[in-house]
């Protein structure tokens, strides 16, 4: 649910191509209901376009860019050429948790006699205040409980069901560290303390694989990044600690993102 009925210019909207004319097609915004965009044929595709519909089809979903808004006269162009494909991906991810964070309020909104607006106003415009996003308030509630909450002004009773709901129907996200340790152990059973060192740290989350002397890549799955970091660093310690009684020597390298 967005806080304004119409989109501003600049923005990403999600689309819904609606009917194709000869000079363009008209698109329902999905994010706004009951609004329409205007894409023009100029704006359907950055190659020449000679047939609209080789490039888009009725009932197809997009993401588009708004290029103009005019609010007295309900004229919103859109533009498909503007949007890059990272854009639209991550749009559509962004939408698809927005709607999983709408479905959620809506069933909170049942549960205490009241509407998906109310909802919003009482408790989903403070959670995307802090959070950013609502679904990502309710993916820390799956973790945290009301300890998630703290600070934020919304009613007790309102808390409680948040938090409720979070555990039930909201899996917390798995974040993963990767790396890759350069381990070398001098003498003929150097490869039997190593595999040693390392066999001790896998599991629970912890995957490591051998890359080719020296190199060995680790993975680490949590739904807690401070826990992971934390662990993380107490296995690399570990090793470091078993490789250097043989007077071998480690590093680590982190692969971000």
């Amino acid at each position: 649910m967005k806080r304004t009925d119409i989109p501003s210019k600049g923005e990403l909207v999600v689309v819904r191509i609606k009917r194709i004319t000869g000079h363009g097609a008209f698109a329902e915004l999905l994010e706004y209901p009951g609004k329409e965009g205007f894409i023009h044929i100029s704006q359907i595709s950055s190659s020449w376009v000679k047939n609209i519909r080789s490039h888009i089809s009725e009932g197809q979903v997009r993401v588009a860019l708004v290029t103009h808004v005019d609010p007295r006269k309900g004229i919103i162009d859109i533009s498909l050429r503007s949007v890059k494909p990272n854009q639209e991906k991550r749009k559509i991810n962004e939408w698809k948790r927005e709607k999983k964070a709408d479905k959620l309020l809506e069933l909170i909104a049942k549960k205490l006699g009241t509407d998906l607006e109310t909802a919003y106003r009482v408790a989903g415009w403070k959670l995307e205040d802090e959070y950013g996003e609502v679904y990502a308030a309710f993916e820390e509630m799956a973790i945290e409980g009301e300890k998630a909450l703290e600070g934020i002004d919304i009613p007790d009773e309102w808390k409680k069901a948040l938090v409720e709901h979070a555990k039930k129907y909201v899996e917390p996200p798995k974040i993963e560290i990767r790396g890759v340790m350069e381990i070398t152990v001098p003498g003929k059973g150097g490869i039997d303390v190593i595999k040693k060192a390392l066999k001790a740290i896998e599991g629970k989350g912890v995957q490591i694989v051998y890359q080719g002397a020296p190199k060995y890549f680790i993975k680490l799955e949590s739904t807690d990044y401070k826990r992971a970091e934390g662990l993380l660093s107490e296995m690399l310690k570990s090793v470091e600690k078993e490789i250097k009684k043989v007077k071998g020597t480690f590093a680590f390298e982190r692969i971000e993102e």
